[in-house]
This record gives C-alpha cells, sequence and structure tokens, in this order.
C-alpha cells in the first residue's frame, strides 16, 4: 500500500519557523549573558535561562507592538479597542482604507469621541451627567462636551492639537456622524455635541450611533477635513 506523503501544513511551518526563531534566540542569548560568569555551576545557568526566557519575551511583545503600529498606520488591522464600534464595514472597504492612508488618525479619533461621549440629560433637565448603570431612560441623546480638558485628553491620547481636533470635529458635523448643539448653557462655555443616543433595555444600556454604513460609507471614503 502507498502511504500519503508527509505534507506540512501552515500550522506545521508557523510552528517549525517559530521554535527555530525561539531556540536559535535562547541559544545566542545565554551564551552572551554567560560571558559575565566566572562560575557556571547550576544555579547560575537556571538563573540565565530564566533571564534568557523573560528577555525573549519582552523581545516578542516590542516586535508585536511595532507589527500592529505598523499595521495601524497602513489601515490594515481590525483591534477592537481602538477602531470604532467593531464596524467591520468600515475597515473592510478598500476605498475607506485610502482613507484612513490619509487620515491615520481617523478611525482613533472616532473612537474616542465615543468614549468621551458618555453625558445625558440630569433628571431636572437642568445639566448633563454621566450616564451610568443607574439610568433607566427609554432614549436620550449621547452628548460630547468639548473644552479645554477634552482637548487635553484628544492630545495626550492621539498626539493631535486643538486646531487639528477642531478641523475633524467640523468634518463630522458637515457628514452627520456628529451634531452640534446649541441648547445647553455650561459655566464653562463648553461646545456640546451628539453623536447618538442611549436606550436602556433589559440586559443593560446600549449606545446608538449617529454613524451608520448606509448614510456614512460613501462620506467616508471622501472624507476629507480640510474643506
Amino acid at each position: 500500500m502507498k502511504l500519503m506523503p508527509n505534507i506540512k501544513t501552515p500550522k506545521d511551518c508557523k510552528e517549525e519557523y517559530w521554535n527555530e526563531f525561539r531556540d536559535k534566540f535562547l541559544e545566542n542569548h545565554i551564551e552572551n549573558l554567560l560571558l559575565d560568569y566566572d562560575d557556571r555551576d547550576e544555579d547560575t545557568k537556571k538563573s540565565i535561562r530564566s533571564k534568557a526566557n523573560t528577555d525573549f519575551a519582552n523581545v516578542v511583545l516590542k516586535m508585536r507592538s511595532s507589527f500592529i503600529e505598523e499595521c495601524k498606520a497602513k489601515g490594515e488591522i481590525w483591534d477592537k479597542d481602538e477602531y470604532p464600534y467593531n464596524r467591520h464595514w468600515i475597515v473592510d472597504d478598500p476605498e475607506i482604507k485610502k482613507t484612513i492612508e490619509r487620515y491615520p488618525k481617523l478611525l482613533e479619533i472616532i473612537n474616542f469621541i465615543d468614549k468621551e461621549s458618555r453625558f445625558v440629560i440630569s433628571a431636572d433637565g437642568m445639566s448633563l451627567v454621566v450616564v451610568n448603570k443607574d439610568w433607566h431612560e427609554k432614549r436620550q441623546f449621547s452628548y460630547l462636551i468639548v473644552d479645554k480638558t477634552f482637548y487635553e485628553r484628544a492630545e495626550k491620547k492621539l498626539g493631535l492639537k486643538q486646531i487639528t481636533m477642531q478641523k475633524y470635529l467640523q468634518a463630522f458635523c458637515k457628514i452627520g456622524i456628529l451634531n452640534q448643539t446649541k441648547g445647553h448653557k455650561l459655566q464653562s462655555r463648553a461646545m456640546v455635541y451628539s453623536d447618538g443616543y442611549y436606550r436602556s433595555m433589559k440586559t443593560g444600556i446600549k449606545k446608538e450611533h449617529w454613524m451608520k454604513q448606509s448614510k456614512h460609507k460613501k462620506a467616508l471614503r471622501k472624507f476629507s477635513y480640510g474643506n
């Protein structure tokens, strides 16, 4: 009986490459670390192997982080924590990818605004308060308060100056994923925007965004904040 040839699967190849990479790194690294020791008893070797494994793990984490940042800059990676609302239609669209190449921070800005837009009208209707698990209204707009501290957080998180963030906010209002609200007077003279609304459900609080595939796919394909 003729036996089937031993064909390697992609998984086998990945594991083989990974094992070779790891073993070669550890072999060379342990050898270099041992050069600093005259006494090479078992305790010393054990300590060196432990340090080498830790160093290898740190190298891998650094390589992974660099790879992710490179892919993000090209709009070629889906990161649940960084990109907005897990909307696959955004990152899967080839024309929107071109937009992201022009504006690498675009999705991070949208997601940042989503996390900042956590205010609703207070029970007395006189102010804006942070929505929390005890909120049980049927439906209320989700508000974003834009003041000096907002711009400071944006610069720290995104590395963007106030003037640049203002251009993005204006562009988002123009295409309808943000709406400026003028009915709320705040002591800080902050600008107030809405990016959607909250609704209370049996399973908890859900946020619905103004940004929808049917309305905003074309707008994001042609997005520009300079005009």
